[in-house]
């Protein structure tokens, strides 16, 4: 697939989520086989998460955590299979404090035949996001 066609796949996947379509995702845009590693050490989702349902079962688990949550891509990029997107991740809570989250992130992605197959997210402030989802 082309470069273009890669970063459509990445930014169909974060329409997807914006909308809380992980049935979406798990159908269409994920491989069987896909590998999503999360960043961190203190919160339950730091971690390899690996096969097709339990990664759409994290972006689901995510979403709920974080009523609430935007992940806005700000920059999206491809050289052959692999694309990095730069995103923003933002939940701000007037009622709850210290429960607001406005970091970026890095995530790098390889495409295969259509489907991401790997995943591997870059916390740019990891403490805040290790605090947030503790």
């Amino acid at each position: 697939m082309s470069e273009q066609s890669n970063i459509a796949i990445v930014r169909e996947l974060y329409a997807a989520l914006s909308k809380g379509d992980t049935a979406h995702v798990a159908e269409t845009l994920l491989g069987d086989r896909v590998r999503l590693n999360v960043s961190g050490s203190h919160h339950a989702h730091a971690r390899e998460h690996k096969g097709k349902q339990n990664v759409a079962s994290y972006f689901s688990s995510i979403q709920s955590l974080a009523d609430g949550i935007t992940i806005e891509p700000e920059t999206v990029a491809a050289s052959g299979d692999q694309v990095l997107a730069v995103i923003r991740v933002q939940r701000h809570s007037a009622g709850a404090p210290g429960r607001s989250l406005d970091i970026r992130e890095a995530q790098a992605f390889t495409v295969t035949d259509g489907k991401i197959t790997q995943i591997t997210n870059y916390a740019g402030d990891q403490k805040a996001k290790d605090d947030f989802f503790a």
